[in-house]
């Protein structure tokens, strides 16, 4: 294939998800190589996203960077216009459990259960105006120390279901996040439209390196309330902060690389937290704590 897939399903049965998505979600069907056990599938956004069954070993080969690879049990995103359209057309091929729910800022997903424990969501973002976002940027941390009060250190490694992340493990999560995304901000903000050439952030392996299953929360949640912070400081001096840019490449990629604006950041920033903090709340209400 000319063009190679940044992100791949990692599945059970590759036949059963294959036809999950085609049949029920509508994606496309490119290719199957059964002798390595992977397919290639447009999905909603005409996306190519690779599948990946159990006897697919190394599937970094076929993945262009950033690589991020989605395990079962995750929830795969997806861009949608008319959601009501959409419910109604899964409704018809026998999902009934497809519904719409509020998000953050008035966005809206429509979730429906898949193959594998995977969730597929279809969003349709509001309008956000550039206060709503720097007002949700500058809440987020304090969102996320609302969402942890009075939790046990045991309670801290509680997860959805087997193999899922824990709290302890989703709040590391996200100081990685921050602090890998930090100096795209600052950079756009010192020297905007300058190339920005990154390694690839592997969820895969990072967690395990970095040890998130033993480590204590504090150092993170103090990490995550300083780059809010500093953000907050350096935007309230430069008038046109959201439009600022860098264009951002992975190592080893040919292209002029993805325009990454400041202010998409703060919004895609604030939303992560957001959408990790509904995921604590859920564990908490699962397990009663």
């Amino acid at each position: 294939m000319s063009n190679r897939p940044a992100m791949a399903v990692r599945t059970s049965n590759l036949s059963a998800i294959i036809q999950f998505c085609v049949e029920k979600l509508g994606f496309t069907m490119v290719d199957h190589l059964p002798y390595v056990d992977i397919a290639h599938v447009l999905d909603a956004d005409k996306d190519l996203l690779l599948f990946a069954g159990p006897e697919a070993k190394d599937i970094s080969q076929y993945l262009d960077p950033p690589r991020f690879v989605f395990k079962p049990g995750d929830t795969i995103k997806f861009r949608e216009d008319d959601l009501e359209a959409r419910r109604v057309a899964l409704a018809a091929k026998g999902l009934a459990d497809a519904h719409i729910e509020e998000g953050f800022l008035g966005d809206q997903t429509l979730s429906v259960s898949g193959p594998d424990g995977y969730t597929f969501a279809f969003l349709k973002s509001a309008p956000h105006t550039p206060e709503d976002i720097l007002a949700q940027y500058k809440e987020a941390p304090h969102k996320l120390e609302v969402v942890l009060e009075g939790l046990s250190e045991g309670a801290l490694d509680l997860a959805t279901a087997p193999g899922q992340w824990s709290i302890r493990k989703i709040v590391h999560h996200l100081a990685e996040s921050e602090t890998l995304f930090v100096m795209q901000i600052k950079i756009a903000l010192a020297e905007p439209g300058v190339a920005y050439i990154h390694n690839s952030y592997n969820q895969e392996t990072w967690p395990e390196t970095l040890g998130y299953a033993g480590r204590a929360i504090e150092p993170s949640i103090a990490l995550i309330k300083a780059v809010h912070a500093h953000i907050m400081q350096l935007v309230q001096h430069i008038p046109d902060y959201r439009e600022r840019y860098v264009m951002a490449r992975p190592i080893g990629a040919t292209d002029e690389g993805r325009k990454n604006a400041v202010g998409d950041w703060l919004e895609a920033m604030s939303s992560h937290i957001w959408e990790h903090c509904a995921e604590i709340q859920e564990i908490r209400r699962i397990h009663g704590v």
